[in-house]
């Protein structure tokens, strides 16, 4: 049997890898790295170690941010399946200068401020380095904003409830496969990982990835981000984040591509319409929960119970120790 090993791996796109390539008959373990907060319950790794040192094993699979960045800055790239992904993509990471590439080949952009001070309020804010701790939700004063040891970037918001996202995979400037979701609730509430999401039919969306995909000769994998203004239909990018995605498993059930590239499987799609996180869904709280029922029951559920396990056990473990 093949030995895989997942870094970081308490996120959610790390849990779906390592249910993904043990149903294949892979033996995944769970690398946490420096930070990363350790599994209670093991399940789905077959055992769980502590990175010491800097990585020497190239059969390490980077989902987040952290970990994605740690590999291409040890290796000089990562490769995973047929698909290779380097430094040079890691510039998308950086918000600025992502915004400022897309800006620069015709692409909408929020006006954005880059010196907090300089904001308008009320403004979206989020942390200017992708995997960076600050917040990432709407302030309405700069003084709301001034106690945050590290100061983000502010946009002016998108009249949208909802944001359009564009999975994909590409090999030197082309898009070998991709799928566009809406996510219309997110955890947080004013944008983060997706609580509900629905396929989605952007062509525009989809249109604009690719053109930023070949502006970059980009190579790997990731999920562009847009928000369409539900007054005038003007479609705004977001951000490009070039790792693995929380909700990557809504791609990979509906297009079986994307795990044979990364992975060299082969899957049979199930065309889901529609999924729930529930595990994200009970993080934002019994009112949310009770408000947005219907729309959280009519979807396909996506329920992780090693995470509910793991977040319940730590919660009555803090709570015991008060």
């Amino acid at each position: 049997m093949t030995k895989l090993e997942v870094l970081s791996p308490e996120l959610a796109q790390s849990r779906f890898v390592a249910r993904l390539l043990r149903r294949a008959g892979f033996i995944v373990t769970g690398v946490l790295m420096p930070g990363d907060c350790a599994r209670i319950i093991r399940y789905p790794y077959f055992s769980v170690r502590q990175l010491s040192g800097a990585p020497s094993d190239r059969q390490l699979v980077p989902t987040g941010s952290a970990s994605t960045r740690l590999l291409i800055d040890t290796f000089g790239n990562v490769q995973l399946g047929r698909i290779s992904m380097g430094r040079g993509e890691l510039q998308f990471m950086d918000k600025q200068w992502a915004l400022e590439f897309a800006e620069s080949n015709g692409l909408r952009v929020p006006r954005t401020w880059y010196t907090i001070k300089d904001a308008s309020f009320p403004a979206f804010c989020k942390p200017r380095l992708e995997g960076a701790t600050g917040p990432r939700q709407v302030f309405y004063t700069l003084e709301e904003v001034r106690g945050f040891e590290s100061q983000p970037i502010a946009q002016q918001i998108v009249r949208s409830s909802s944001t359009v996202g564009v999975a994909f995979i590409a090999h030197q400037g082309t898009v070998l496969t991709s799928f566009a979701h809406r996510e219309t609730l997110s955890y947080p509430a004013e944008g983060g990982s997706a609580v509900t999401l629905e396929h989605s039919n952007d062509l525009e969306a989809v249109r604009y990835t690719m053109k930023l995909v070949k502006a970059s000769n980009f190579s790997g994998w990731g999920l562009a981000e847009f928000k369409r203004d539900e007054i005038d239909g003007s479609l705004y990018f977001m951000e490009l984040n070039p790792k693995m995605w929380a909700s990557m498993y809504f791609a990979f059930e509906n297009e079986p591509k994307f795990a044979e590239l990364l992975f060299g499987l082969r899957q049979s799609a199930r065309r889901i319409t529609r999924s729930t996180n529930w595990y994200l869904a009970c993080r934002r709280g019994p009112k949310f929960l009770l408000k947005e029922a219907r729309v959280l029951l009519r979807a396909t559920p996506h329920l992780d119970l090693p995470a509910f396990a793991n977040s319940a056990i730590r919660t009555a473990l803090k709570s015991s120790s008060l």
